[in-house]
């Protein structure tokens, strides 16, 4: 290897290389069908295919092409399947849930069920701090140990939770089914609704007679009265708040549930059909770049044969001729 790296390094081998390359471009007519060749491989188009009445290409795109095809569907097709199988389960589910009529409905099921979850957990503080009271509980678990949060809940929480099924019960439904319900079931909902308006607003008030009672000085029978009230309203409705519109609202809850578990699987839908995207664009790219590949290694290996062997035919040539003309005398 060394001697090989001083004999190409050596001023003699570029002197025999630089008049080799010269002797190959001389010949005027091995130049013209290199051209030739390079200009076929240059123009033909990008997908080479044998027509009729012509010879088969050195080249043909077609294979890579059925290997794509067989790598699309192995690959491709199965995952194409599934995000089509996914998107119509969720067309499917999504049609018994809403309505055209009520474009609002999976807004208004979301907001259902993010109160519905508020609810429980005003619920389990409520539970929580009872039992404890009532010495059941030794100690009130960190996370349920604020029960300011849960007096939040079942005061201001409960309003708009009653006041969004009144609405919708009483009114024009926008958010909800509530006005194509029927039977006891709707006219118990309904004073569960206008109970948790009214006990909500109390709940508010009484905030504000606490908060009126730090500010003011009052006669101690007021203040004990007031103070009563307070506990009472505080430490009776709130819970019994929280449990009532949980009951109440629990069914469009759970369809907020659906709804965002739908939302979800259209998430995972979409992200299959990017990736078959990307997997398609990758595909193409590759027969492309393939074939551009081969279309330059088989223009190094035209260039490479015509410097090689040019001179030697021209070397062939001389030394035919020279043969002939010493037979011929």
């Amino acid at each position: 290897m060394e001697n090989l790296l001083v004999i190409i390094g050596s001023n003699w081998f570029v002197i025999v290389a630089v008049l080799w390359g010269a002797t190959a471009l001389a010949n005027k007519g091995k130049r013209s069908d290199l051209k030739d060749q390079l200009s076929d491989i240059i123009t033909k188009p990008a997908i080479l295919r044998q027509s009729e009445g012509e010879e088969q290409p050195i080249y043909s795109t077609e294979r890579l092409e059925q290997i794509a095809k067989d790598v699309a569907d192995r690959l491709i097709t199965p995952v194409a399947s599934l995000s089509q199988k996914i998107s119509n389960w969720i067309n499917s589910k999504h049609q018994t849930i809403t309505s055209d009529d009520k474009p609002w409905k999976d807004f208004g099921y979301f907001i259902f069920l993010i109160m519905l979850v508020l609810f429980f957990i005003a619920d389990a503080i409520a539970i929580a701090n009872t039992l404890e009271a009532i010495d059941l509980l030794e100690v009130v678990p960190k996370g349920l140990a604020r029960y300011e949060l849960a007096v939040a809940i079942g005061s201001f929480f409960t309003v708009i939770a009653g006041g969004l099924v009144a609405r919708d019960m009483f009114g024009k439904s926008e958010f909800s089914d509530w006005d194509e319900q029927h039977g006891l079931w709707k006219i118990t909902a309904g004073f569960i609704a206008l109970f948790l308006i009214v006990s909500g607003l109390l709940v508010v008030i009484a905030l504000g007679l606490a908060r009126y009672r730090l500010v003011v000085t009052l006669p101690a029978s007021t203040d004990s009265q007031l103070e009563q009230i307070v506990i009472i309203v505080i430490f009776v409705l709130v819970p019994v708040n929280a449990v009532l519109a949980t009951i109440l609202i629990h069914s469009e809850g759970i369809k907020g549930s659906q709804i965002v578990f739908l939302f979800g699987a259209g998430i995972l839908a979409a992200a299959i059909n990017f990736w078959l995207y990307i997997v398609n664009i990758i595909g193409a790219m590759g027969v492309i770049g393939l074939d551009f590949i081969f279309r330059a290694l088989i223009a190094m290996l035209f260039i490479v044969a015509f410097f090689f062997f040019t001179p030697l035919d021209a070397v062939s040539d001389v030394l035919s001729s020279r043969f002939s003309r010493k037979k011929d005398d």
